[in-house]
């Protein structure tokens, strides 16, 4: 947005010296202009443009200016002489003596980029066959460092290249408003009711418009029962896991229920019960203007607490209860705790794989 700004406004700039001057003219002006140190932006700019005559840009053929090219209030400069619309006119302007040349250049926006993640194909892989590998791995290399961290980096990269052969990694393209309940039928459905559509449009056909009324009232048919399978079977399957939290997380995405409302309607104080928004406003402002102040005295009465007791402490010798003592860490009990680590916590694709394979392992032992 910066560089077009930037263009734009050059480009007006070139526009109204360029509409009572000559091509001599001009060459004159873009070697002198060459000396101010502001005007680079417009100089550097000027570099790349071809100065092309009116009638030229609608065929698409670049003719750069030469002496011959007449008068320049028919000359606009372009980059790309294809992208000129051909629509040109002149400006006549109130404030100045000089008039404005104008081009429509033809102009789309890019699209956004696409959100691409990285995910690990499942398809053709085979639990016995990758146990059978991973016990297969020299697993001796790990025992060759004494630092843990570079134990944890050889044991993890023994692991995940075994993962890799058996559950290769591939990039997958994320929509930015997922549907996962339409299936390969609606979108055949979907794509033969836009066909109708544009064909009625351009031919103005009644049997067209027949056609493509009969095939969006089936979409929509068909992705209302879609749409409610699919939170069934959701729904069914998070309540066979026991899961609550996740069911109505569910529910609450089908009844619209992501964004909560804020809106106080009552409030209590005194025990007297306050619904005018003016005396809510005020009790609210109130107590939040005051809540600093009550803050600080409480806590100097704590500090004045706390300082006694630290006089009582210092004076008093404490005794420890127990003995402290290191605790035999078994590997039954490290397998237990892996084995309640939540996999939905780990960071990463590797970090999440990485901790799900060792929590099969373990199941296997």
């Amino acid at each position: 947005m910066r560089l077009l700004m930037k263009l734009s406004l050059t480009s007006t700039f070139i526009f109204l010296v360029l509409s009572e001057v000559t091509s001599s003219h001009f060459v004159e002006f873009n070697n002198r202009i060459h000396q101010f140190p502001e005007r680079m932006e417009v100089t550097r700019w000027s570099r790349k443009i071809d100065f092309v005559p009116d009638s030229a840009i609608p065929k698409g053929k670049s003719k750069k200016l030469s002496s011959k090219a007449g008068n320049g209030k028919n000359i606009k400069p372009t980059k790309k002489p294809t992208k000129a619309s051909g629509k040109t006119g002149v400006i006549h302007l109130g404030i100045s003596d000089h008039s404005l040349v104008y081009a429509v250049r033809k102009f789309t926006l890019p699209n956004g980029r696409q959100k691409i993640r990285q995910v690990r194909n499942f398809k053709t892989f085979v639990e016995n066959d990758f146990i059978r590998d991973v016990s297969q791995l020299p697993w001796e290399m790990v025992y060759q460092f004494g630092d843990p961290n570079l134990c944890w980096q050889v044991w993890k990269s023994l692991l995940l290249d075994a993962l890799n052969r058996h559950a290769p990694l591939r990039h997958k393209r994320i929509r930015n408003n997922p549907v996962p309940w339409i299936n390969p039928q609606i979108k055949e459905l979907m794509r033969k009711s836009d066909y109708h559509k544009k064909k009625a449009i351009k031919y103005d056909s009644e049997s067209q418009w027949e056609l493509y009324k009969t095939l969006r009232n089936e979409v929509n048919i068909n992705m209302r029962k879609a749409k409610s399978k699919y939170f069934c079977d959701k729904i069914q399957a998070i309540s066979q896991m026991g899961d609550s939290k996740s069911g109505w997380a569910w529910i609450n995405s089908l009844l619209g229920r992501k964004h909560k409302n804020a809106n106080i309607n009552e409030l209590k104080v005194n025990d007297d019960i306050i619904s005018d928004d003016k005396s809510i406003t005020e009790t609210l402002n109130e107590y939040f203007i005051n809540i600093g102040m009550k803050m600080a005295a409480e806590s100097a009465c704590q500090s004045t607490d706390a300082l006694n007791d630290q006089v009582i402490y210092e004076n008093t010798v404490l005794l420890p209860k127990e003995n402290f003592h290191f605790a035999d860490i078994t590997i039954d009990s490290v397998s237990k705790r892996l084995q309640k680590l939540n996999v939905s916590k780990a960071t990463g694709i590797e970090s999440k794989c990485v901790l799900l394979m060792i929590k099969l392992l373990l199941q296997e032992q």
